[in-house]
């Protein structure tokens, strides 16, 4: 039997912190891991808390999580359409860190706010495509439960063909993967779309 989606209606993402569980290793330890401080203050305005708690301790997770962002370059799936994805999924898991960073890259590249803005509505607002809404759907129902409604996957298939639903249910588990993270460690937002919006002013 097809469920019932849940009506999930995200908050935008604040600077505001939850209570880190760990404490962020400010002196990283290695020439690799200083550069990579190094770099992402020059790129965000400061050395976010993600990479400051979890880095230092879990090595391999640097290269890691290099080999992944040189992956999503030559990701098949539109940035734009991936973008809305990435805020539906960290929205209803909670994850400021990832709305943040979403939103930071959408001012940088001067895609502006208002239609990530606009995904907690994305069923009735009409900025939003059916295919868009559709990759939303799909992606919020695996985000609640884990397998999509019958339902669900039907409207799917009318506007992806299958390989496409293989890249973007690879990329909503990315998504995931990023999430959980980051909320289980109270990882918060780090202001990143604030500082973003500052250097274009």
């Amino acid at each position: 039997m097809a469920h019932t989606s849940t009506v999930h209606r995200s908050a935008p993402a604040t600077t505001e912190h939850p209570r880190l569980r760990l404490e962020p290793i400010e002196k990283p330890r290695g020439l690799l891991l200083g550069l990579v401080y190094r770099m992402a203050r020059k790129q965000f305005g400061t050395t976010p808390d993600a990479i400051k708690v979890i880095f230092p301790r879990v090595p391999g997770m640097l290269r890691f999580t290099m080999a992944i962002q040189r992956f999503g370059k030559r990701f098949p799936l539109d940035e734009d359409l991936r973008e809305l994805v990435h805020m539906q999924v960290s929205a209803i898991n909670g994850c400021g860190f990832c709305m943040d960073l979403g939103r930071m890259m959408a001012v940088k590249q001067d895609r502006g706010l208002a239609k990530l803005n606009a995904v907690p509505e994305y069923k009735t607002s009409p900025l939003f495509t059916q295919r868009e809404r559709a990759a939303i759907a799909y992606a919020e129902d695996v985000t609640l439960h884990k397998r999509p409604s019958d339902d669900t996957f039907a409207t799917l298939r009318e506007h992806f063909t299958d390989d496409e639903i293989a890249q973007l249910t690879v990329f909503i588990a990315l998504v995931h993967f990023f999430n959980m993270q980051n909320v289980p460690l109270g990882i918060g937002s780090a202001g990143l779309c604030t500082i973003a919006q500052a250097r274009k002013a």
